[in-house]
């Protein structure tokens, strides 16, 4: 999905990445610093675990689902 660009402008600058738009995508993009990213799959795993303890009498697909996708992007990240 990424290549080379020749253009990057930055949208939106903050402490943990950036908004930013590249010339051939659609729309804006996210770029999230490393220590943003080991942040999430920290949190991540404790989410992980956590739902792993909910009765399954209570419906947390979606948040199982949130998990599993960070996960992805976690596994990618490394």
């Amino acid at each position: 999905m990424l290549k080379q660009y020749e253009e990057l402008a930055v949208l939106e600058q903050g402490d943990d990445g950036a908004i930013v738009s590249t010339r051939g995508q659609d729309g804006p993009s996210v770029l999230l610093g490393a220590e943003y990213m080991e942040h999430l799959a920290v949190v991540t795993e404790r989410a992980r675990r956590q739902l792993e303890a909910v009765p399954e009498r209570f419906e947390v697909s979606a948040l199982r689902l949130l998990c599993s996708e960070v996960h992805t992007l976690m596994s990618t990240y490394v």
